[in-house]
C-alpha cells in the first residue's frame, strides 16, 4: 500500500514538472492574458476618479475650487517627473472666488500642464456668474486656456456672451476673473438693451 502510494505521488510529481517545463517552451517568461485591460498610453502613471481640490491665496482665503469626474496623469518619463508631465481630465468643472461673486467654467474635457500652472480646456465650455438678482451672465466657445493661479482665461475662438443687458460676440477673448476686466480680441458684433432709469 506504501509503495503504491508512494508510486502514484512520483508520478503526480512528474505530470508537474513536465506541464511546467512544456508551458515555459511555449511561453517565455510571465504574460497577461489575452482579454487583460490595457492602459490607455504607455506613459500613463495615476488615474483619479471623482477628484476635487480647494486652492487658497497667500493671505488664505479660498482663491478657488475644483473638481472632475476622472483625472489621469501622464509623465514624459514613468521613472521621474518632469515640466512636461500633463494630466488629461473628464468634465472638468472650475468656480473662482474673488472680490465680486464667483464665476464658474464647465467644459466636457480638459488638460492640466505646466505643473499645474495652465488648464486647456474644450467642448462646449460654459463660463458664468450669476448677479444678487439672480441674473446670469454667460460666456460659451469650444475651448479655453485657465491659468488658475493669475484668475485669468482666454480664447481664440469665437465666443458668444449674453447678459441681462444684452448680448455680443466676438473672435478670441481675454478676462481677469478677480478685476473682472474682460477684453475682446476682435470682430466684436452685440447689442445693448438701455437700462431703465424709471
Amino acid at each position: 500500500m506504501r509503495a503504491r502510494t508512494l508510486s502514484i505521488l512520483v508520478l503526480l510529481v512528474a505530470a508537474l514538472l513536465a506541464a511546467i517545463w512544456l508551458g515555459r517552451g511555449a511561453r517565455s517568461g510571465l504574460s497577461l492574458p489575452a482579454l487583460a485591460p490595457q492602459v490607455s498610453q504607455p506613459n500613463s502613471y495615476a488615474l483619479l476618479r471623482t477628484t476635487r481640490s480647494k486652492h487658497y491665496n497667500q493671505q488664505g482665503k479660498l482663491a478657488y475650487s475644483y473638481k472632475a469626474a476622472s483625472m489621469e496623469y501622464f509623465r514624459v518619463d514613468i521613472t521621474q517627473t518632469s515640466e512636461r508631465d500633463y494630466s488629461l481630465v473628464q468634465a472638468p468643472e472650475l468656480t473662482f472666488f474673488g472680490e465680486g461673486l464667483p464665476w464658474f467654467i464647465h467644459a466636457k474635457e480638459g488638460k492640466i500642464t505646466d505643473q499645474g500652472d495652465t488648464l486647456q480646456v474644450w467642448g462646449d465650455v460654459r463660463v458664468w456668474q450669476v448677479n444678487a438678482a439672480g441674473q446670469q451672465t454667460l460666456l460659451t466657445t469650444q475651448s479655453l486656456t485657465i491659468k488658475p493661479r493669475q484668475q485669468e482665461i482666454t480664447t481664440a475662438d469665437p465666443v458668444a456672451i449674453t447678459s441681462p443687458t444684452g448680448s455680443m460676440g466676438a473672435e478670441g477673448l481675454t478676462v481677469n476673473l478677480e478685476t473682472q476686466i474682460l477684453k475682446l480680441h476682435s470682430k466684436v458684433k452685440g447689442t445693448h438693451d438701455p437700462v431703465s432709469t424709471r
